[in-house]
């Protein structure tokens, strides 16, 4: 069964936010202690992530792109777990969100 995590945040997990560049123009908000990646670098920014924490990985719809990147972070032997649904099902449940911050993204 695939691992995934579903609108209640354990305590401790990394939460990361890989929007695609096309996509940041149409997103204004994230999920709260979330920080942004631009999926298509993570060999750029994966080796900062600390590896004794779990990762849960959303992007919009929580398919494709939150599914490739959460392959690639087990293959680097990462615990990592997609948001089922993304920030839109997110958005579904009125979850809280913040306002958008691309300070951590690289592209």
């Amino acid at each position: 069964m695939e691992k995934s995590w579903s609108f209640r945040r354990p305590a401790g997990d990394q939460l990361l936010d890989v929007c695609l560049k096309v996509d940041l123009p149409r997103r204004r908000e994230m999920l709260p202690g979330a920080t942004m990646h631009d999926p298509d670098a993570i060999d750029r920014w994966v080796e900062a992530l600390p590896r004794d924490k779990p990762v849960v990985v959303y992007c919009t719809f929580g398919l494709q792109i939150s599914g490739n990147a959460v392959a690639e972070l087990r293959r680097r032997v990462y615990d990592a777990r997609a948001l089922k649904g993304g920030i839109g099902a997110w958005h579904a449940i009125d979850g809280p969100t913040v306002t958008m911050d691309q300070s951590t993204y690289e592209s």
